[in-house]
């Protein structure tokens, strides 16, 4: 009894063979398959071990095996009636054997195929949850700016709380319009949040943007995103307070395990980065830096350079 793949390739047969065999030029296939998906008829030569045999085969419909059992001829001409009484038994083996093989193999595909769907189905699933959920915690935040808004509206602090509120929003919008769950580009990030922050403070910036794609796992984004945020911020603040001006803004990839060159320019009135206070803003730009493995540094030369090595992976 044999089991052989539609290529020629022998799967399984009973004595077991002592080597693989490749049957693809056998006359089963260059001749018998090609006429008839069943039969039977005699080999002078076995391809396994030489013997004249009587083969029957039967190709398993929907599957890419052919059931295949071969008997020694010699034995097979004995008595005549011997013989057709074993040819007979063969024959129901055969089926038999053709039948509950094929009967599995189709099983065992069925079984597959609704596993399979199952798993896309269950995935489909996971993905509209978690879009739902990036969804509403975007528009908790947008509900609870605009608390702030009807809370803190002309005091001191309301624009850079909102600005970062802002910042974090633009982090969940990019994850469940992109379906990006576990990363997102940083590029598309880091252009959306200074997009926002320029817009907010109604600033007339130009701002040029060289940003290589690189991605940033989702629980570092929001870091990214308000060390962006603060710093944007602070050139539209006191780099130009007439609220004229330029920005150039690079990310670069560095090596292969996520890290980056976070670089963000301008060309105002620049700052003592010696005296520079230690107050919210700077422990947020610190404490972002900290959350993305990096080190930064400011430079306040012809304007002010933030130059940030990050690892967004």
């Amino acid at each position: 009894m044999s089991i052989i793949r539609d290529d020629g390739m022998l799967v399984a047969r009973y004595p077991l063979p002592e080597t693989t065999l490749g049957m693809s030029g056998y006359i089963l296939f260059t001749k018998y398959l090609k006429e008839a998906p069943s039969g039977t008829y005699v080999a002078e030569t076995s391809p396994m071990d030489g013997v004249r045999r009587v083969v029957a085969y039967r190709r398993v419909e929907g599957t890419p095996f052919i059931a295949v059992a071969a008997a020694d001829y010699e034995f097979l001409i004995q008595p005549l009636q011997q013989t057709a009484l074993r040819l007979g038994f063969v024959a129901v083996v055969i089926i038999g054997a053709a039948a509950v093989v094929g009967w599995r193999i189709r099983h065992l595909l069925k079984a597959q195929e609704l596993q399979s769907a199952q798993l896309v189905k269950a995935l489909e699933i996971n993905e509209m949850l978690l879009r739902e959920i990036h969804h509403r915690v975007k528009n908790n935040l947008q509900s609870v700016m605009s608390l702030v808004r009807l809370q803190m509206r002309g005091q001191e602090g309301f624009e850079a709380l909102s600005s970062r509120i802002k910042s974090m929003i633009a982090v969940h919008e990019q994850i469940y319009k992109n379906d990006a769950y576990a990363k997102i580009d940083a590029a598309d990030l880091i252009r959306t949040v200074v997009c926002s922050a320029v817009s907010a403070h109604d600033a007339k910036l130009h701002v040029e943007f060289d940003l290589q794609s690189a991605p940033v796992s989702a629980d570092k984004a929001t870091a990214l995103a308000l060390l962006v945020n603060e710093v944007v911020t602070n050139a539209i603040k006191y780099a130009y307070p007439d609220g004229e001006g330029g920005l150039w803004i690079a990310l670069t990839v560095t090596d292969a395990h996520g890290k980056s060159q976070l670089t963000i320019r301008d060309q105002g009135v620049g700052f003592d980065v010696s005296a520079s206070s230690s107050g919210t803003g700077t422990r947020l730009i610190e404490g972002s830096v900290r959350q993305l493995n990096g080190v930064f540094n400011f430079q306040s030369e012809t304007g002010t350079t933030l130059s940030a090595n990050l690892t967004l992976g």
